[in-house]
């Protein structure tokens, strides 16, 4: 269900920036457009390395292999930041190249160059957000997620484009909000994480047996071998 609330409000959040988007001419709804298109194909290594770091961190705590998660997130990092740091740095280098896949119209080019200097630079900060979300998720929190998403969207993206665009006049106000969000996004997935509250999940979980093992497994390891 938080998932499923998650795309949903990801969606919306969408539906709503594309309307701001939109009120500024079709210049700048075709060049959001073909940007955003950019946009889905720069964030899959970041969306599927989320998904793998999910999958090892659920194994690895649902075996009380605890420490391992640090050295999943460290390699999170590594990866998922090196992958998104190189597709920023070829979206920011050769825009235009890349917006000419989709569209020739100068005017739309200009203004969707603005966009991938803006946004493209910031693709790090989303390959980030996965990797301590996929941790949080992993872990059984998906509230927080869905929460922090929530965050991202509804309280900074859209209202920050909406205010933005009418103060500047322009839709590069969107770009801009945009890109805040992505860096307002990191922050709090990483914070939450860095807090180790995400382990309350597993606590509450595991069956009443399990609760000391989930708490502090070399604890509880230690007590098996002495009862042995």
């Amino acid at each position: 269900m938080p998932a499923a609330v998650q795309q949903s409000v990801v969606a919306l959040g969408m539906v709503v920036v594309t309307g701001i988007v939109n009120g500024f001419g079709e210049v700048a709804t075709a060049a959001f457009g073909a940007a955003s298109r950019i946009d889905q194909i720069a964030f899959l290594p970041a969306i599927n390395m989320g998904m793998a770091i999910s999958t090892l961190a659920g194994q690895n705590l649902g075996a009380g292999h605890h420490g391992r998660v640090r050295e999943i997130f460290a390699w999170g990092c590594v990866f998922s930041g090196g992958m998104t740091l190189l597709i920023s740095a070829v979206a920011v280098a050769f825009p235009e190249a890349l917006l000419r896949v989709f569209i020739t119209d100068p005017a739309v080019i200009e203004l969707g160059v603005s966009y991938l200097h803006t946004v493209g630079a910031c693709y790090v900060f989303f390959g980030l957000t996965f990797v301590s979300n996929g941790i949080i998720t992993g872990a059984g929190a998906t509230m927080i997620t869905t929460a922090t998403t929530l965050l991202s969207l509804w309280v900074v993206r859209a209202p920050l484009a909406y205010w933005l665009s009418r103060e500047l006049r322009n839709v590069k106000g969107v770009w801009y909000a945009i890109a805040a969000s992505f860096v307002v996004s990191m922050i709090a997935g990483t914070a939450y994480y860095a807090s180790g509250r995400w382990k309350r999940a597993l606590v509450q979980k595991a069956p009443p047996g399990d609760a000391a093992r989930q708490a502090d497994p070399a604890q509880a390891f230690a007590s098996e071998v002495g009862e042995a």
